[in-house]
C-alpha cells in the first residue's frame, strides 16, 4: 500500500486513483488487528494525506479523526503508533 501511495504522488497522479486508494486504506484500517499492518496503513495513509488534496477532502467527510482517535487509545502503549496518529491528526 504505501508503495501505491507513493506512486500516486508522481506526476501523473489521478484524483480519482487518490480518492479510491484512501477509501480503501481507510477501510483496511478499520478491519487490520495485526500493529505492524496498521501501521504500514497509516503510513501510507499519511502519504496519500500529504500530496492529496482531495484525499484530505475524503477523510474529513468520513471523520477519520474519530477513528484515529480510537485507534490511539487502543494503542497508547506503543509509542510509534502513538506518534504516527499524531502526525496524521495535524494532516487533517
Amino acid at each position: 500500500m504505501t508503495s501505491l501511495a507513493v506512486y500516486l504522488t508522481t506526476e501523473n497522479r489521478d484524483e480519482d486513483s487518490e480518492i479510491s486508494l484512501t477509501g480503501s486504506i481507510l477501510e483496511l484500517i478499520k478491519q487490520e488487528q495485526d500493529e505492524e499492518n496498521q501501521y504500514r496503513l497509516l503510513s501510507a495513509l499519511g502519504t496519500l494525506l500529504t500530496y492529496s488534496s482531495p484525499s484530505i477532502h475524503l477523510a474529513n467527510m468520513l471523520e477519520v479523526k474519530m477513528q484515529l482517535n480510537r485507534l490511539q487509545e487502543q494503542t497508547a502503549d506503543r509509542e510509534r503508533m502513538q506518534i504516527i496518529i499524531y502526525e496524521l491528526n495535524s494532516l487533517l
